[in-house]
């Protein structure tokens, strides 16, 4: 079973988008990694829901063999709603749509945000034989985004 969510075109500030207050040593490891982006409302929260939600299930229903693994995605720009989210969000900045993305790729390890293809990849990697011991885990498809 895979969980991944999706991001629908978001309304922005007319102040645009910023980043929040960097994260500093009292913050937990996973603030560390990289900036928190302002303006994403209750995105976090829903997939940090999913996240649980997926490690729920792994635990309610291993036991009868169901494996159950989470994608966490930096978000595909080549989804239809990641599109129409950093469109909207570069022309708040007065930048190109591109020019958005690939300060948005700036933020990855690997300098590139995840296509839908490589999102894809990994669930059929999840769900086959070949990650059979994986369950309760989050697979992580960010591009180094987020690093675990």
């Amino acid at each position: 079973m895979g969980c991944a969510p999706t991001i629908s075109p978001v309304s922005v500030p007319r102040d645009g988008w910023r980043r929040a207050t960097p994260a500093s040593f009292s913050d937990s490891p996973r603030a560390l990694v990289a900036d928190r982006l302002a303006h994403q409302g209750s995105f976090s929260v829903a997939g940090a829901a999913i996240e649980a939600l997926c490690r729920q299930i792994a635990t309610d229903y291993g036991p009868e063999g169901v494996r159950a693994v989470c994608i966490r995605s930096a978000g595909s720009p080549d989804a239809p709603g990641v599109d129409a989210a950093l469109t909207a969000l570069a022309e708040v900045e007065g930048i190109s749509r591109d020019a958005f993305e690939a300060r948005m790729a700036e933020r990855t390890l690997l300098k590139h945000m995840p296509r839908l293809r490589e999102i894809a990849n990994r669930a059929v990697l999840a769900a086959s034989d070949l990650a059979s011991s994986m369950t309760g885990v989050i697979a992580n498809g960010t591009c180094g985004e987020a690093t675990d």
